[in-house]
């Protein structure tokens, strides 16, 4: 009786994480098209402002290219970054973030989760991207380049880098 009980569990539990059901992982990027509002906070907070609105619009260009639209803001400090999202080997999860001012930033996608990692002077920011239903998380997470301690073990050397602030954003469909 046990075992007939498990495999009612198991056969209902595929159709629940099915391609087709709301539980499952909405298929990137296609599944992530939508205007995404909100708001992002920075931390630690600083004085100018720790709390601002922000939007991604993802949108398809062309049959491969995403429009990939980050606003901050609103009023008169708004600021739109028209950026594209390219695939580059969606087999192997690759993307690419054209930012269409020459700079171009690898993205990789670890389903749930597009992650992209690059370096602004010196500073090195590590971007998340997660849907999960009608929300977005988007967390970006900057760190110094200069590590705050070095490591010697055994022959190896291992910096340590401390985070420096982190912009952690919840939108909505």
């Amino acid at each position: 009786m046990w075992l007939r009980r498990l495999c009612c569990l198991l056969v209902l539990g595929s159709f629940a994480f099915s391609p087709g059901s709301s539980l499952a992982a909405s298929p990137f990027p296609a599944g992530w098209v939508g205007h995404w509002k909100g708001s992002c906070d920075l931390i630690p907070k600083t004085a100018r402002q720790s709390r601002f609105a922000t939007e991604l619009i993802v949108r398809p260009k062309t049959a491969t290219v995403m429009d990939w639209i980050l606003i901050y803001g609103s009023g008169p400090k708004r600021q739109t970054r028209n950026y594209e999202l390219h695939p580059e080997d969606p087999a192997k999860g690759r993307y690419l973030i054209d930012e269409k001012n020459g700079i171009i930033l690898d993205a990789v996608w670890f389903s749930p989760t597009l992650v992209s990692s690059f370096v602004v002077g010196k500073t090195h920011l590590v971007a998340r991207y997660e849907r999960a239903g009608k929300t977005m998380r988007i967390t970006i997470d900057t760190f110094s380049t200069r590590p705050t301690r070095v490591n010697r073990v055994k022959g190896r050397t291992i910096p340590s880098y401390r985070l420096l602030r982190r912009q952690s954003c919840k939108l909505h469909l």
